[in-house]
């Protein structure tokens, strides 16, 4: 009888323990589950933040390599077996860990994000202001061209009364008016230069151009001069 009574109580006593760390076995392994499940998670949330195309600085390239040194390193814990619950809560302080280095992570990529929109911003502007000062500069520019050219314009010597006449030379040195060419000997030319408060002072070169009936420039020896960058012949230079 107490043999029996003995076999009952280890029974009782085996049944209760396998039943405890069956059920302990059961909780770990649902946790483990969890932890991969927001392992999971913090890496999908790392491969979102990665492919935001941000440029990164070094610092946040080796909080990057970090995290995802340390993903793997959970990740090939979790696969252990028999995984006891000491190692199960260092394993979830770890994740937690791993959190908060993600999230700080994203407020460091949104404050870059920010950063370059500023900065973007900031350049396009700047690329506005300049195009409008580039635009403003040549509107100046093409100003004062117009204006220099009206100013030289206005600034030429003008001629008027313009008098031709043929001129038969004579023995005595005196100059008598000829009104046929083939007597003439020479043609003497007066005008008069009228007052320009805008042209240089100084002395200036009067150019003559003589035509001849058939349209061809009377003129001795060659001489050129310039006019808005051409070269054209003279007959006369006073």
């Amino acid at each position: 009888m107490v043999a029996i009574v003995a076999l009952l109580a280890t029974n009782v006593y085996f049944y209760v323990k396998y039943k405890n760390t069956g059920d302990q076995v059961y909780e770990l392994t649902g946790e483990k589950v969890n932890m991969q499940a927001e392992i999971d998670r913090i890496e999908a949330e790392m491969d979102r933040l990665t492919n935001e195309n941000v440029e990164i600085n070094a610092a946040l390239k080796a909080s990057q390599d970090s995290v995802q040194s340390a993903i793997a390193s959970l990740r090939h814990q979790l696969e252990q077996n028999n995984l006891t619950r000491e190692q199960l809560t260092e394993a979830q302080q770890e994740i937690n860990q791993l959190k908060l280095q993600v999230s700080q992570y994203k407020e460091e990529i949104e404050q870059l994000k920010n950063q370059n929109a500023r900065l973007t911003s900031e350049r396009d502007e700047l690329k506005r202001e300049i195009s409008s000062s580039s635009e403003r500069v040549a509107e100046l520019e093409d100003l004062n061209t117009d204006l220099t050219d009206k100013v030289k314009v206005a600034s030429a010597l003008k001629i008027s009364d313009i008098v031709v006449n043929g001129v038969k030379e004579r023995n005595s040195d005196k100059e008598n008016v000829e009104t046929r060419a083939r007597r003439t000997d020479k043609l003497k030319i007066t005008f008069t230069i009228a007052d320009n408060p805008l042209a240089e002072r100084g002395m200036h070169d009067v150019y003559l151009r003589v035509i001849d009936p058939n349209g061809n420039l009377r003129t001795a020896d060659y001489g050129l001069f310039e006019v808005n960058g051409n070269q054209i012949q003279y007959t006369y230079k006073t």
